[in-house]
């Protein structure tokens, strides 16, 4: 995936996952469109998990996007955690097409703010998300799933915005 963000004149950092949305274990993400497509057959590799237990997995699987998405989740699983995870290989064409060029940077900016705002309580960190995302606080309520409380969540109306 780098060579191909490298041949297209993107930085290499802006090549590594802003085509490649992964939340492993927690949810599966992305795919810059094939995920649902069972035509598109492509190579996914994952790696990671809690060594000091003896759960370090490395994985590598060629299908389906959703299939190999669904071996990296329990994979991840297995591992203990998450692991890091790629996928490919996509034309230059398609990456243009469907690449988040900037996501990256978009990100670490976001993050960068986060930082900034902690130990300043949530309010400081609610404020420093729409900031950055140039966004507004659309209300608050207490998150619930499957019967399990999850704290409050806070909506907003933003969107990273990348180049």
């Amino acid at each position: 995936m780098g060579s191909c963000y490298r041949a297209l004149g993107f930085p290499a950092d802006e090549a590594r996952h802003a085509t490649n949305g992964r939340g492993h274990p927690i949810v599966k993400m992305g795919g810059m469109g094939p995920v649902g497509r069972s035509d598109v057959r492509v190579i996914q590799a994952a790696a990671g998990g809690l060594a000091e237990e003896g759960r370090y997995l490395e994985v590598v699987v060629r299908g389906s996007m959703a299939g190999g998405a669904t071996l990296l989740h329990h994979a991840s699983d297995e591992a203990g955690g998450s692991v890091a995870a790629c996928r490919g290989p996509f034309s230059a064409a398609f990456c243009r097409q469907a690449g988040a060029t900037g996501a990256i940077s978009a990100c670490i900016r976001l993050g960068e703010a986060m930082l900034d705002a902690q130990g300043k309580g949530g309010t400081a960190a609610i404020a420093a998300i729409v900031d950055t995302l140039g966004g507004r606080e659309l209300g608050r309520e207490l998150g619930r799933e499957l019967g399990r409380e999850l704290g409050p969540v806070v909506y907003v109306d933003a969107a990273l915005a990348v180049s």
